[in-house]
């Protein structure tokens, strides 16, 4: 059986099949009493209709694709002149199938466009239908829903366009207490600024609030810590750590100041190392050497004095424009004037190395020039006054000098009165910058060996005469 006709009751449709002459096809062709006649093809149970070189007549487009129920499963609608289309491919094992544009057209993109209200869904993500404004992105209710969303604060954020921007929650922000300067490179964090400071000189490094805040052209600078040199404007070369540190200086070159409001300075303060809490304060001047809390900010402030060095806890100048003064203690020590020096270990004594209770002395002949004999001794320290006396209370100082100035020592003393030996060896006695008289007794040593060489003279001369006695009376 090659062909199988089934009779309808009361059909007024029909298939009417017609050979052809060469060059065209057969033809299947629906006919009958209706305006409209399709042709239905059905296959039996689980099998396929297969249409091979399918060619439509007039107007030769598909308008649809039903499923296996009949309902429409792809509508297609078609366009005059068309020159791009859809390509749909499927794929061997492993790969995927392929839905693409092509066409005549160089550039073919692909548009999906949902009915109504609905969404258009990628791999389970609702895509928005219509597009957003302007500097807007896309974000995700966390369910596959995506939309066009406004960032916050963009533009300026939070009312700064030198807002940092960060993300808080999915949406992004600026906040007041992050902010970036591009003019100076500084990055603020709460009031705590990072960068080069004011007029941005490539080598400054600056930390801290309002740190190096007045540069100009002062470079090779580091500050860290709050107002530390904020006065800086040309001074180059500084390093200042602590609060306020080095605050005033503006002009000044090659300080290091470590500490709370350390070295305050002035406009041209310059060459100065000090450490230590409000460690030369006051200092205006050059050269100093201030270390320890404090240090040369004790009960008399140094200020204009220079190429000074203090080692200690509050130690005080003997005057605050005092110079080349050196003091090494502690509890308030202070300095005993210009070009001295002062160690105090809280009253006690300084020992050397070797025991000695004398320091050495360079005394090379090769050293020395105009060598001639002195001979002053038996007379000299024959006028010297030895003396006992007690050190004078800090209150009961002479009014010309300062409670400062008192010895802090107790019980009965000996030695001379500077005032006294001043009569005899004016050599041994100098008046500090101070006021007050000091002895150097080196002088003296030297005058009590002549005067000992003298006495030898003597006893050998008495010594003689007394054995011409005796050997006149044997």
């Amino acid at each position: 059986e090659l062909l199988y006709l089934v009779a309808t009751a009361s059909a007024v449709n029909e298939l009417n099949l017609a050979n052809a002459a060469t060059g065209n096809a057969p033809s299947l062709t629906a006919t009958g009493g209706d305006a409209n006649v399709g042709i239905q093809l059905t296959p039996k149970g689980t099998g396929r209709t297969t249409v091979t070189q399918l060619t439509t007549t007039s107007p030769r487009v598909l308008t649809a694709i039903n499923d296996t129920n009949g309902n429409e499963l792809i509508g297609i609608i078609a366009t005059a002149s068309a020159v791009n289309e859809i390509t749909v491919a499927n794929a061997a094992t492993g790969n995927n199938p392929v839905i693409s544009a092509t066409g005549g057209d160089t550039n073919v993109g692909i548009t999906l466009t949902p009915k109504g209200t609905g969404a258009v869904k990628l791999s389970g993500l609702s895509y928005p239908t219509a597009d957003g404004t302007a500097n807007q992105v896309i974000q995700t209710n966390g369910s596959g829903v995506l939309s066009f969303a406004t960032v916050s604060g963009s533009g300026s954020p939070g009312g700064s366009d030198t807002y940092v921007q960060f993300n808080d929650s999915g949406s992004f922000g600026g906040d007041a207490g992050l902010t970036y300067n591009k003019t100076t490179d500084t990055l603020s964090v709460n009031g705590v600024s990072v960068g080069r400071g004011a007029g941005s000189v490539s080598t400054n490094t600056a930390v801290g609030a309002s740190a190096l805040g007045a540069n100009t052209t002062g470079a090779d600078n580091t500050a860290v810590g709050y107002q530390t040199a904020s006065g800086n404007t040309t001074g180059s070369e500084n390093i200042a750590i602590g609060n306020s540190t080095l605050s005033s200086v503006t002009t000044g070159t090659r300080n290091v100041a470590v500490g709370h409001q350390a070295l305050l300075g002035g406009s041209a303060t310059s060459y100065n190392a000090i450490l230590g809490w409000k460690a030369g304060r006051s200092v205006t001047s050059n050269g100093n050497v201030l270390i320890g809390y404090g240090a040369g900010f004790g009960t008399t402030p140094l200020t204009t004095g220079a190429n000074n060095i203090h080692i200690g806890t509050e130690t005080n100048p003997s005057a605050n424009n005092v110079s080349n003064e050196i003091i090494i203690g502690f509890n308030g020590s202070t300095g005993k004037g210009t070009n001295t020096g002062f160690i105090n270990p809280n009253s006690g004594g300084v020992y050397q190395g070797n025991n000695s209770s004398s320091w050495s002395t360079t005394s090379d002949r090769r050293l020395k020039k105009n060598i001639v004999d002195n001979n002053e001794g038996l007379d000299k320290i024959s006028q010297i006054r030895v003396r006992n006396f007690e050190y004078r209370l800090p209150d009961e100082v002479d009014a010309e000098l300062k409670s400062s100035d008192a010895v802090k020592k107790e019980g009965i003393q000996l030695g001379v009165i500077a005032q006294e030996l001043q009569e005899v060896c004016p050599d041994c006695v100098k008046e500090e910058s101070t006021g007050v008289l000091s002895v150097d007794s080196d002088n003296v040593f030297w005058h009590m060996v002549n005067a000992i060489k003298q006495l030898k003279i003597e006893l050998d001369s008495v010594k003689a005469e007394l054995a011409t006695l005796k050997g006149a009376q044997a």
